[in-house]
């Protein structure tokens, strides 16, 4: 019979409790830092749970150290039949002696085959991401793998020695991996990109590059390195804020025709200094990826015009298979909204539909095409509509609404209207409406 897992939020409750029992448990102590002056009886404690399979520890902003990383480490040699094992340690005070002995301890799981370790705001620096990848190495039976180390003060040397040692996890299938706000530039990029393109056998890929340095040419390498990685069905990039230019916007997505059993794309670029050419070429390359189902573009704070939308939007219509899209648009001073309405008349197999177009020029004229648009959306069932910060009046609130109310399959929507041009009464007429609509629920925000 399989054990329900034990939840403790409670020190005094997990310490009271019977350890040699336990086999699934997650302890969440985060946030208090009265616990990390009695730390040494939650690490006693740990080592007494001799049977346990399944351990999550939650221990965020307890100010802890080194020393106290250690203790823990130490301790939890002791269970030694862990097959899944996380830990939250952000926001604490650890660095690279500290990740050493975490590190001696997961040498010592043999039989792990789940590890999600997220050390975001620590200073484990270069030495000890290094000693992390060294001890991947040695997790022979290591398939899934979170590591989120952002902030962390990682450059180029130690991001090149994690990537040689995720090329020898021969049975990693899905990796997650948050190196947000470091010191990585274009080569220790170049060497990570390397390197995964050498993990042929990842199903499922997450990277998170976020607020680093790494520049246009690195993102057209890795687009490329990736497409060695074939067996990809979900890839997740996050590479806002890297200054990556319209080359590399253009050149990211285009081998990635090559992914055969791609059905999941998420891509964040946003705030790239990306131009027309970025945005055209990004569009061309994705509206070439026909298999993918779900979808998500995120180019917000880009310097991306009326006409590249419509461009884009032309493009991206040819991806007929889409079932969920998801598309940031904010901050563009966009006007109109063909491109989305292309998008929508060709790719009508979607069923969750997700727009942020905040901060734009949209008026009254548009977003009652938009509304047109989506009262003709045969199968979207799911909506999430913000339109925060544009220049909508009465006229275009009415038009959306009476779209929205008439799309035929159209569930659940989240729409939000705030700081436009919508007066009180017209504010109760329009709740009115969709009070009237019983078969549709819409959640919606004129604030």
């Amino acid at each position: 019979m399989i054990q329900q897992k034990k939840q403790f939020t409670n020190l005094n409750d997990f310490l009271s409790s019977s350890h040699a029992s336990h086999t699934d448990i997650e302890i969440n102590i985060s946030n208090n830092h009265n616990y990390s002056q009695n730390f040494d009886y939650l690490t006693s404690a740990l080592q007494k749970c001799t049977n346990i399979k399944n351990l999550t520890l939650s221990l965020i902003n307890l100010n802890l150290g080194d020393q106290q990383l250690s203790n823990l480490g130490l301790a939890l040699t002791n269970c030694s039949q862990i097959t899944t094992l996380s830990l939250q340690l952000c926001q604490n005070q650890i660095g690279p002696e500290g990740v050493q002995s975490l590190s001696l301890l997961l040498t010592k799981y043999n039989s792990l085959s789940s590890l999600s370790l997220n050390l975001v705001g620590n200073r484990i620096q270069h030495q000890g991401i290094s000693d992390i990848g060294q001890a991947l190495v040695k997790c022979t039976n290591l398939a899934f793998l979170t590591l989120i180390v952002d902030q962390n003060q990682i450059g180029d040397e130690g991001i090149s020695n994690l990537g040689q040692a995720l090329e020898k996890c021969i049975n990693l299938t899905k990796l997650v991996l948050g190196i947000g706000w470091n010191k990585i530039g274009p080569q220790g990029g170049q060497n990570l990109s390397s390197s995964l393109a050498k993990c042929s056998h990842l199903t499922s890929l997450e990277l998170l590059l976020h607020n680093n340095q790494i520049g246009p040419q690195c993102v057209s390498n890795l687009g490329l390195d990736l497409t060695n990685c074939s067996n990809l069905s979900t890839l997740k990039l996050n590479i806002s804020k890297n200054k990556i230019g319209s080359q590399g916007a253009s050149d990211l997505c285009v081998g990635f025709t090559k992914f055969t059993q791609l059905k999941t794309l998420s891509l964040n670029l946003q705030d790239n200094q990306i131009q027309s050419q970025g945005v055209i070429g990004l569009g061309s390359a994705l509206g070439k990826c026909t298999n993918i189902s779900h979808l998500t573009v995120n180019i917000n704070q880009n310097q991306i015009s009326d006409e590249d939308i419509i461009d884009f939007g032309s493009k991206l219509s040819n991806c007929t298979n889409l079932h969920f899209l998801s598309l940031f648009l904010c901050n563009l001073n966009l006007k109109s909204t063909s491109g989305l309405n292309q998008i929508l008349k060709c790719c009508n197999k979607i069923s969750t539909l997700t727009l942020y177009l905040s901060n734009n020029l949209i008026c009254n004229e548009n977003v009652s095409s938009l509304g047109l648009a989506l009262a003709n959306c045969s199968n979207i069932q799911t909506l999430t509509l913000n339109l925060d910060y544009n220049q909508i009046g009465n006229l275009g609130a009415k038009n959306l609404i009476s779209g929205l109310v008439k799309s035929a399959h159209l569930l659940k929507s989240l729409l939000y209207l705030r700081y436009n041009q919508v007066d009180e009464l017209q504010k109760k007429k329009l709740k009115k409406q969709i009070i009237k609509a019983k078969r549709l629920v819409i959640n919606f925000a004129f604030l």
